[in-house]
């Protein structure tokens, strides 16, 4: 039996694994950059929809929805939300 094209799959299935999770921190690392300069990187669309989502207190779905549109992990999507929830509550305050 030929395990070669076996190989070259595995060794394929491997970089793209790779090149995923170093997309995923050159993401993260952007939007670190990005947060320490305020821009913001989301649109206000979706800003909105997370901003409702946490009115409503749906935080884990508004983590979620953050994390799947931008791509950030779990710990930087929950950051943000929780970022944007201190927002909200300074903004009702006023």
């Amino acid at each position: 039996m030929e395990y070669t094209p076996y190989l070259i799959i595995f060794s394929l299935i491997l970089c793209i694994s790779n090149l995923k999770q170093e997309i995923n921190q050159t993401k993260s690392i952007l939007n670190k950059i990005a947060s320490k300069l305020e821009i913001n990187t989301i649109s206000d669309e979706l800003q909105q929809e997370l901003k409702n989502l946490i009115l409503n207190d749906q935080y884990v779905k508004a983590i979620k929805k953050y994390r799947i549109d931008t791509g950030n992990g779990l710990k930087e999507s929950k950051e943000y939300i929780d970022s944007l929830k201190v927002s909200i509550q300074n903004d009702n305050k006023s």
